[in-house]
């Protein structure tokens, strides 16, 4: 469907992380394990900056099983508002990672002019442990 429909939209075949190179990788998670998959993995900025990015990007959609503020921290820090994305919405997995991670994104983002418009979205996965647990928050851009 990506590449169907005559968007302007690339495959990226890698693990989205803080650093360049390569990683292990065990089913969704990033891994030190050698005996893992081995994977290329990139920044986000990197991504971005590689594939001709528009520095106005409408919505940024990330759910990286449990990697979002390691990957965040890392793109805005090499970032300097070079690209700013119109809407996020951001998995922090309040209901089995705690509220540290939550509240720490909150700060990584409010800190980077963005402001949270939904809080706690609920997950509605099929899966009786996921639904309705609150799972990620929705941010928006604030213009000046």
């Amino acid at each position: 469907v990506l590449l169907d429909n005559s968007r302007k939209s690339i495959n990226i075949n890698c693990a989205v992380t803080d650093y360049e190179g390569m990683c292990y990788f065990r089913n969704d998670i990033v891994t030190d394990n050698m005996n893992d998959i081995e994977v290329k993995c990139s920044t986000l900025f990197n991504i971005l900056k590689n594939n001709q990015s528009p520095q106005k990007i409408d919505y940024l959609s990330i759910d990286i099983e449990g990697h979002e503020l390691i990957v965040l921290k890392e793109f805005f820090e090499k970032n300097n508002n070079f690209y700013t994305f119109g809407w996020i919405t951001v998995e922090h997995n309040l209901y089995c990672d705690g509220p540290e991670k939550k509240e720490a994104l909150y700060d990584l983002l409010t800190k980077n002019g963005y402001e949270r418009v939904v809080d706690n979205a609920l997950c509605k996965d099929l899966n009786p442990i996921y639904y309705n647990q609150p799972y990620e928050d929705w941010y928006k851009k604030i213009e000046n």
